[in-house]
This record gives structure tokens, sequence and C-alpha cells, in this order.
């Protein structure tokens, strides 16, 4: 037999030489063969609409960047810089605004009590206590605070002892310390009180055409606050006072007439019956 030309392959339907053999002819290896699929004709896998595979988007989480805020300049009105080199300064809120409400108070109270203490203690100034000491004040410098216009400082000497003794018209000014328990609020009265703040007095005066009546209600009122004492002569009438919870003054009230003069003093301490003799001293004094 005539041998085809080298490099060519075989004619016919005949494998080659040495390639023979029962897997050289039939179906393909692997069992598929010929004919239909082997799972048959019909719906693929999975139920009806399910696309073939290899079609559609792959299983899992779709692919691609993550998702975040858009990139880029903010939309709006944006709030202008502050100046070159100047710090932007924070908003107070409402509790900064109480903080400084706060303040703003404990600064007027502090104020106010230092003006008090300027006006009725011992740094009231010596111009005060010059005029005080000089009688009716008239000796006094142009400008100094005026002293009592009730009593002179020699009197006040002469009745409650030599204390340096500071006396100072207050109208109707009310405090406690200064015995206001009667003729409270009237617009004629003294505080008085020694260098050392420590022995204080009042000296009050009423005129009127119902001085016996305002007198009446005055000891009315002593005695419903518990601190009435006994009654003196002196004047038309008189009684005496002690010291009680809200003021530790014993003094007396004196009516002369249409006029009603009342001194409470801590000068004597705690001896009801000596500051009383001491009240009435300094009511015969009054002018």
């Amino acid at each position: 037999m005539t041998q085809p030309p080298a490099g060519q392959p075989p004619r016919g339907p005949h494998p080659p030489r040495g390639h023979r053999g029962p897997a050289a002819f039939g179906p393909p290896q692997g069992g598929h063969g010929y004919g239909p699929p082997q799972r048959g004709f019909g719906p693929p896998p999975g139920g009806p609409g399910t696309p073939p595979r290899g079609f559609g988007p792959p299983p899992g989480p779709p692919q691609g960047p993550p998702q975040g805020p858009p990139q880029g300049p903010p939309l709006g009105p944006q709030p202008p810089a502050p100046p070159q080199g100047e710090r932007l300064q924070p908003k107070k809120g409402p509790r900064g605004k109480a903080i400084a409400i706060v303040v703003a108070m404990l600064v007027v109270l502090g104020l106010g009590g230092f003006a008090a203490w300027k006006l009725v203690g011992p740094g009231a100034g010596d111009s005060a206590a010059a005029a005080a000491d000089g009688g009716d004040g008239g000796d006094a410098a142009a400008g100094a605070p005026s002293s009592c216009s009730l009593v002179s400082g020699e009197d006040l000497n002469a009745v409650l002892g030599d204390g340096g003794w500071t006396a100072l018209d207050t109208g109707a000014a009310v405090g406690r310390v200064y015995d206001s328990r009667l003729l409270a609020g009237v617009p004629k009265s003294c505080w008085v009180t020694d260098s050392l703040n420590e022995k204080l007095s009042r000296v009050a005066r009423y005129d009127g055409g119902d001085a016996a009546a305002r007198f009446a209600e005055e000891k009315r009122k002593a005695q419903s606050g518990a601190f009435l004492g006994k009654d003196v002569s002196a004047g038309d009438e008189a009684f005496c006072t002690t010291p009680d919870e809200s003021s530790s003054a014993a003094g007396a009230l004196v009516r002369r007439g249409g006029t009603l003069i009342y001194v409470g003093t801590t000068a004597a301490g705690a001896d009801a019956d000596a500051g009383c003799a001491l009240a009435v001293q300094l009511v015969e004094k009054v002018r």
C-alpha cells in the first residue's frame, strides 16, 4: 500500500495506526454519549423562571466602590469665616446665661452690703464722729455726713458713756439690729453705734395729733410680741421694752403731748431694767 505523505493526517474514517482499540470508536468517553441530555428535556433546575447558569448578575453582594456621603463642597449658605488671626468665640447657651445672671446678683448684693457697712460700721468716717461729738453737727466740714438731728454727741456720751459714738440720721430705714420693733418706719430716726460696733442704739420720734392713740397701739404691739416691760414715770405716760428673740435691746417709749419718742439700746447688755433706765435718760435729751 502506498503510505500518505509525512505530516498529513490520514484520510478516511479510520484512526491512525497505533490508536486503534475499543475506545477509538463509539461515543465520547465520560458517559455522555450522543442523544438527549442525561436529565432529559424540561425546565432548568431550580424551578420555572430560573435563568440558566451563566446569565444574570453573579451571586453575592454587588461589587463596586463603598457607598458614602457625596464628596465635594457642602451645599447651602455657610457662616462667614472669622478674620485672619481671630479666634471663633463659642456662643453662650442657657446654662452660661444663668451663671452670668447669678454672678451679677451676687455682685449687686455684695456692693449693697458693703455700702450699708460703710454707713453704720466703725468706718463710717471721722467727719461723722466729729460732728456727733461736736453737738448738732453745725461745725462739721462741708460735705461730711450729718449727725443725728435728734440727739447730740455730748448727750450720747453723758448718758451712754464715752464710747466714740457715731450717730447718723437714717429716716424711715428699718434695721433689725437697731430695734425697730416700735415706731417702725417713722421719718425721724437715728442709728447710734460705738467705735467697736458692739453697742447699738436707735432713737425715733413721731409727731401727730393721734400720738395718744398711737401710744396705746404701740403698747398693745409690745404686749402681743412678748417684749412689754413695766410702766415708768416719764412724760405723760411711758413703758419699758425688754429683749426678745427679734432684738437684744431694751428701751422705753415716752409720750409728751403730741410727741412720741422711743429709744432702744444694747448699751446695758442683757439687763432689761438698766437698759430701760438708760433709754429714759436719753429720751429726756431728745429734741
